[in-house]
């Protein structure tokens, strides 16, 4: 691991049994993002992959937060949520 990359957790895995991500070459990963269920192209050149659970997420999907909250509307946080389909 390079000294300016840090270690990239699963989103999915459980707080307390973390997995760590490994990150691979090519921009699509080939069953799909688990975080946006989409195989469209990724701004950058890698994806990731997480072996404990056996999913994949772009380069980027897995840095968007989970839940959100807004300063106009604290009352209803946005949350991300997923929607994983059998391929």
């Amino acid at each position: 691991m390079a000294a300016n990359e840090e270690e990239t957790i699963c989103r999915i895995s459980h707080p307390t049994k973390p997995h760590t991500l490994s990150r691979r070459p090519g921009k699509v990963p080939p069953s799909g993002c688990f975080a946006c269920d989409k195989e469209e192209f990724s701004p950058v050149s890698y994806h990731y992959y997480c072996t404990t659970c056996d999913v994949e997420f772009h380069g980027i999907c897995h840095y968007y937060p989970r839940k959100i909250t807004h300063p106009y509307h604290l009352q209803h946080p946005f949350t991300l949520t997923t929607q994983y389909t059998e391929r």
